[in-house]
Order: structure tokens, then C-alpha cells, then sequence
């Protein structure tokens, strides 16, 4: 199967460049799609003409949108673009997603082992050793909760005190690890999206990610999409480095302004594919209200 990357770039050439620069070697990719998410900053330019001039094993196509749609219309053009140029399975990966060549070859592993899978990802690792915690599983890979439990989730309060009852338990992540003649996964809902690899005939025919999304939530949509059509969400039991959405405070996009953003999407979320009705919309807006008073504040207080 053919292995193509995507990296998405708003506004942060160096970054997107050094995401190239450390994939551009690896024998396992057939290309590398850059996609510029039209910036105003000169980046467009920039990356261009890095692809002209890449120096690396693996051919490099640059695609410019017309419009910054967002993480969701942003990384569509690139799978469109990769699958038009032959690819089979696509890495999504933000510019400051840090991986080796061993877990993209380990990731495409899982699609051959289950013909069936639509998505897989693999784990956010924050510590030098070698041990996975259980809120690095629960950042990475996570279970479909029902409408109220999604609302109270994504409170950063209610979030972490209903933890044990809205996320996976620990052993939860651990299922599986005697079992011989298989990648080391669990199956799980959705997967994060600094970093996940799609199969890209089934993500197309899904539509991909929602463009009503500019940011946040993306995950969870295509999960709801890979659900309904019968498709396997895998979470690699392996690890890669996330610089804490670097590209997005980077941008430019502050605590308030991320979460108005945050905000969106999860109503979209709700209304779309959660089926909520109007008495549990006018209830999460009002929870959102709250989250967002207990933002302004702290960020204020330079608490964020």
C-alpha cells in the first residue's frame, strides 16, 4: 500500500518545514503533501519553494487553499490531493507532531492486519520513560459518550472530576497486550488528531471532516462517521511527542478565542451527530456560557 503524509500549515512556515525536513527521509512515505491553509503571513511562498527544492528521498507536492477553512477543510484537500496522486493510507500530522519512521510503518501495519479499519492513532507521550499513563491513553484515544456526558466533558472542571465515569478505565487500554499475531491496539471511539493515520477510499466516502468545524472536535466526527459505517478505530499502544498545539498558539489563537472556537464545534457536534434537540442545546449553551466566564477569568488572571 501506498503511504503518503499530510502536514497542514496556517501561518508557521518554520515549523511546517521542520515537520518536513525530519519525514522527508523515510522510505516507508511515497509522498508528502504540504497544504498551506491560506496564510497572510508569507508562508505560501515559503513552502513552495521548499517542495521545489526538497532535498529528501520522498516527492513533495504543495497545495495552496483558497480559503483557511480550518483543521477540518484543510487536511480534506490534503487527503483529496494524496489520494488523487495514488495514495492508499494517509498520515494527517500537525507540523509540531514528532514520530519516528518505525510508527508510521507500525500504523500501516494496522490496516493491513485489519482490512476493515477507517482510522488509527497512536499516543501522546509527555514522559521520557517508557511507561504510558492513564491520562496519556484517555488524551489519545477515547469512548463515545451520550449527549449529557459530552456536554459535561468538555468543561475543564466537570471534565476531570466525572473523569472515571465518562473515560475508559486504565485496564480498559491494557486488553489485548498477551494476545500473539496482532499490533498492539485497543479498539476505541475516536483517536487525536495531531496525529492519525486514515484510510483514504473510506475516509472520501465518509466526506471526511465536517467543514462546519473550523477547530476542535474534528475527531470526534469522523469517529461518529466511522462508527455508522461500520469502521474500526484502532489506538496504537505506541508513542509519539506533541508540542502542545504549538501551530495553534502560534497563530495567534489566545484562551478566549480558542475556546469561542472549541464552543462551535462541539454544537455542531451535538446537533449533527449526537441527534441533540433543542432542549439540550439551550442546556450545553448555557453550561458553555459558564466554561467560558471561568476562561475570560483566567486568562485575566494569566492563569492561561
Amino acid at each position: 500500500m501506498k503511504i503518503a503524509a499530510v502536514i497542514l500549515n496556517y501561518q508557521d512556515a518554520k515549523g511546517t518545514v521542520d515537520a518536513l525536513r525530519r519525514i522527508d527521509g523515510f522510505f516507508c512515505l511515497d509522498r508528502i503533501v504540504l497544504v498551506d491553509n491560506a496564510s497572510a503571513d508569507g508562508s505560501a511562498g515559503i513552502l513552495e519553494q521548499e517542495a521545489e527544492n526538497a532535498s529528501g528521498r520522498v516527492p513533495v507536492t504543495f497545495v495552496q487553499s483558497g480559503r483557511n477553512g480550518g483543521y477540518g477543510a484543510g487536511n480534506n484537500l490534503g487527503v483529496r490531493t494524496a489520494a488523487e496522486l495514488g495514495a492508499d493510507l494517509v498520515l494527517i500530522a500537525n507540523p509540531d507532531a514528532v514520530f519516528d519512521e518505525k510508527l508510521v510503518k507500525d500504523m500501516a501495519a494496522v490496516f493491513q492486519w485489519d482490512p476493515a479499519a477507517a482510522v488509527c492513532g497512536a499516543v501522546m507521550h509527555e514522559g521520557e520513560d517508557r511507561r504510558i499513563s492513564w491520562r496519556e491513553y484517555l488524551l489519545s484515544g477515547w469512548k463515545r459518550r451520550k449527549p449529557a456526558e459530552a456536554v459535561l466533558h468538555g468543561g475543564p472542571v466537570m471534565g476531570r472530576v466525572l473523569r472515571e465515569h465518562l473515560d475508559y478505565p486504565f485496564a480498559y487500554y491494557k486488553k489485548g497486550e498477551a494476545e500473539r499475531g496482532r499490533p498492539q491496539l485497543v479498539r476505541v471511539y475516536a483517536v487525536h488528531g495531531s496525529l492519525l493515520m486514515v484510510a483514504a477510499s473510506k475516509f472520501l466516502e465518509m466526506g471526511g471532516f465536517d467543514e462546519e468545524m473550523f477547530l476542535y472536535g474534528e475527531e470526534n466526527v469522523l469517529a461518529e462517521k466511522a462508527l455508522h459505517s461500520g469502521y474500526p478505530v484502532y489506538l496504537l499502544k505506541e508513542t509519539y511527542r506533541h508540542a502542545g498545539s504549538v501551530s495553534i498558539t502560534g497563530a495567534g489563537f489566545g484562551a478566549v478565542r480558542r475556546q469561542k472556537l472549541r464552543n462551535q464545534s462541539e454544537l455542531c457536534y451535538y446537533r449533527k451527530y449526537l441527534g441533540m434537540g433543542k432542549a439540550g442545546m439551550a442546556a450545553a449553551r448555557l453550561f458553555q456560557a459558564v466554561v467560558m466566564l471561568e476562561t475570560r477569568i483566567a486568562e485575566r488572571l494569566h492563569l492561561i
